[in-house]
Formats: structure tokens, C-alpha cells, sequence
């Protein structure tokens, strides 16, 4: 099935995934609160884009005849919305459990990202479903591991990593209905070259958020064994964010 093969490309690249230097830099301790804030305005800024981006696609599958596909992203457009409260929502916990202001400010790869995903819509609405399940997929399966890194390494409270801890639990049940989809919906005649594509692409993109993150990392000299000036962010209890 269609499915089985998109589900092994996936494992493979989120396994390579794994390997990320991001991960390792953030479980030992070393990513600064402003690169964390980086992270999470570059995902601010995807998810505001998710929702009218799926009303796009829905449109344009209404008016070429593909009313089944344009249920599937009237579904995710309910299933979608009010997420970027949760983004906005850690950036504000994050700073008060810091002790310094967040701006968020979106990375290059958000916004390469965005532009990717508008040329997807735009040549065919099927590839944006692809998208939409590899990034799931990712958060199920590599998410854990990343909420993990960042409490333990960073000492932030899973209450200020809401819109990481929200779609883990979310996308589980959400990745399940989508191999179920791409069974479903994926017209026969589009050929697995370009959705291995899709998948490579968006697999790309990210891992080149989280290159851009530890570079910010590297700037704010995090990289290096914490001074006696940095050393707090690292070593005091996290605060109560409530």
C-alpha cells in the first residue's frame, strides 16, 4: 500500500533525524532562552500560516473536482485551529520563567518553509497532505525525545512547551488518520517520485530550523561550558509559571 512505503521513507530520514546536533546541544544544557524563543516564533509562524493555507487547498480542490479532498482539509481546518494561542501563549511563560523578554523572531527556514508549502497548494493540493502528514509524523515520532531535551537540558516546564507537549498528544491520533488518507485520497496517477519529494523537502526544511537554531546557539556563545554571567539559565529551578 501507498502508505507502508510513505511510512518507511519517513522513518528513515526522522531516524537519520536523531542525530541532529540540535538534540545533543539542548540535552546537555546548552541552548540559550533566545534561541528557544527563536524556535518557537519560527513555529508561531508556520501554524498561523496552516490555517488559511488548508482553506486554499480546500478551495482549489473544490473547483477541480475533488470534493473528497476538500472534505479532508475542511477536517484539518477545524482540527487546526486556535494552535497559535499555544505558541504565543509558551513564548509568554518562557520569558517570565527566563527572567528575560522573547521576541520569537522567525527564522529563514520558517519562512523558506512557508514558501514551499504555497507552491505546494498552488501545483497540487494532494502534496500539501503529503506535507501535512510527514510533519505529524515527525512530531510523534521525534517530539518526545525534543520535549524531553528541552526540560531536562533547558529547564523548561512542559506547561511553557505547549504547542510541542499539545501536538505530540494531538498528532498521534491525527497520523493515524492520515496514512489512512493518503490510501484514500492520493489520486493513482501521481506518481511516488513526487511525494517522496514532498517528504525529502519538508524533512529538509526542518532540519534546517534546527541548524539555524544551534547557530543562534553558537552567536550567543552557548556552545561553550557556561560562564559565571550565563550560568543561571542553565542551573536555577525553573520558575513558577502560573
Amino acid at each position: 500500500m501507498l502508505s507502508e512505503k510513505i511510512r518507511e521513507l519517513l522513518d528513515a530520514r526522522i531516524s537519520a533525524f536523531r542525530d541532529h546536533p540540535l538534540l545533543e546541544l539542548t540535552q546537555e544544557g546548552r541552548l540559550p532562552p533566545q534561541a528557544l524563543g527563536r524556535y518557537i516564533g519560527s513555529t508561531l509562524l508556520l501554524i498561523q500560516q496552516t490555517v488559511p493555507r488548508l482553506d486554499e487547498a480546500r478551495k482549489i480542490s473544490v473547483d477541480s473536482g475533488r470534493p473528497d479532498l476538500a472534505e479532508y482539509f475542511a477536517r484539518k481546518f477545524v482540527e487546526e485551529t486556535g494552535h497559535d494561542a499555544w505558541a504565543e501563549a509558551d513564548l509568554s511563560s518562557l520569558s517570565h520563567h527566563y527572567g528575560v523578554e522573547l521576541h520569537g523572531k522567525p527564522l529563514p527556514a520558517a519562512f523558506a518553509t512557508v514558501d514551499f508549502i504555497e507552491g505546494l497548494i498552488a501545483r497540487d493540493p494532494q502534496l500539501y497532505l503529503v506535507y501535512m502528514l510527514t510533519n505529524e509524523y515527525l512530531m510523534v515520532s521525534a517530539g518526545p525525545a525534543w520535549l524531553n531535551a528541552l526540560t531536562t537540558g533547558s529547564g523548561a516546564p512542559v506547561s511553557a512547551l505547549t504547542v510541542i507537549a499539545e501536538h505530540i498528544e494531538a498528532d498521534q491520533d491525527h497520523t493515524d488518520s492520515g496514512f489512512a488518507y493518503v490510501d484514500r485520497l492520493l489520486s493513482d496517477s501521481l506518481p511516488f517520485a513526487d511525494i517522496a519529494a514532498v517528504i525529502h523537502e519538508s524533512m529538509d526544511l526542518f532540519e534546517q530550523l534546527c541548524s539555524e537554531v544551534a547557530a543562534e546557539a553558537e552567536r550567543d556563545g552557548a556552545v561553550a561550558a557556561p560562564s559565571a554571567e550565563n550560568e543561571a539559565w542553565v542551573s536555577e529551578p525553573p520558575r513558577d509559571v502560573a
